[in-house]
């Protein structure tokens, strides 16, 4: 199979997005981003990167993906992000978590509750 685009999420200053390949029955995961910081200047100074891949797709997601703004999720992941996502939540400090919730609950719950609904799920 090909990479695909597991997820695409952004964030102010920069984002990732994750990729995702099966081979033999078993997932891969890895991500490429970006971010911006100011150089001693404050001139914007852009950072790349890519991850190594690797089995789990939890340990490829920053452990605040909840603030990060979910662009895409892919159909087949949809039911992974419904099944993490509150506990990811739980995880945020108090302040972030409202943050969360005023800005990107409803976002997030729209893509990976009622998006493409009928399409088919993977439990990673």
């Amino acid at each position: 199979m090909d990479q695909i685009t597991v997820a695409d999420l952004g964030v102010e200053g920069g984002g990732l997005t994750i990729y995702g390949k099966q081979a033999g029955g078993s997932w891969s995961f890895w991500t490429k981003g970006s971010s911006i910081a100011l150089d001693e200047n404050d001139d914007e100074d852009w950072r790349y990167w890519t991850t190594d891949p690797v089995a789990d797709l939890s340990s490829v997601l920053p452990t605040d993906w909840p603030l990060f703004y979910p662009m895409e999720i892919h159909p087949e992941f949809r039911g992974w992000f419904r099944d993490h996502y509150e506990m990811a939540c739980s995880m945020l400090r108090a302040d972030l978590r409202e943050h969360q919730i005023a800005h990107l609950e409803n976002v997030w719950k729209e893509i990976i509750y009622f998006a493409g609904e009928g399409s088919s799920d993977k439990e990673m």
